[in-house]
């Protein structure tokens, strides 16, 4: 215990109420000295150990396709003009939610007199398991918004995903009328 204030000057951070020494030491030699080697050094250096996982961890999922080559892309950043002056829909995105049970498929209107096909009862939205061909395209509800589409606004519609058979990962197809938007990554 170090009961002297001078010999805490020549020595790591140490604090000291009175004389009494509060933290635990561990000596450690440095170039042939002991140095005391307290704990909130133990947890400084667990800190900074966790800091650098953290940047490690952040860099590696952030940019890790840089290093697998598979840069995965939204449903928004893929090239979709064709598409879009057929149906006058940009589909934006398509997640999994709800646990894997349902399918968010969110498009913004670009032509709101093209895009009324979404609500064709007979020809719905739908999404193509490319890896299976097999087709979905049961809502799990009616819209939920008025009739009139209007340019600019991003709506939504939920397609039941029976027994979780699209996964996020996988890429899919949109059809819309006639019109396909092929290779789709799914979130």
């Amino acid at each position: 215990m170090v009961n002297d204030r001078s010999a805490v000057v020549d020595s790591w951070p140490v604090i000291l109420i009175k004389g009494v020494n509060f933290m635990h030491e561990v000596s450690l030699s440095v170039h042939g000295r002991k140095r005391p080697f307290s704990f909130t050094m133990l947890l400084f250096l667990a800190l900074i150990l966790a800091l650098v996982g953290l940047l490690i961890w952040m860099a590696v999922t952030q940019f890790g396709h840089i290093i697998t080559g598979n840069r995965p892309q939204s449903a928004a950043e893929l090239p979709q003009t064709t598409f879009t002056e057929a149906t006058g829909v940009r589909i934006m995105l398509v997640a999994i939610t709800a646990g894997g049970g349902m399918i968010d498929l969110r498009y913004q209107i670009a032509d709101p007199d093209k895009a009324v096909i979404v609500h064709d009862e007979e020809n719905p939205p739908t999404i193509i398991d490319e890896r299976t061909g097999k087709v979905i395209s049961r809502p799990w509800h009616d819209h939920a918004h008025d009739q009139d589409l209007h340019t600019a606004v991003t709506y939504y519609e939920l397609i039941l995903n029976p027994d979780g058979l699209i996964r996020p990962g996988q890429t899919v197809t949109i059809r819309i009328g006639n019109a396909e938007l092929k290779h789709v990554p799914v979130q």
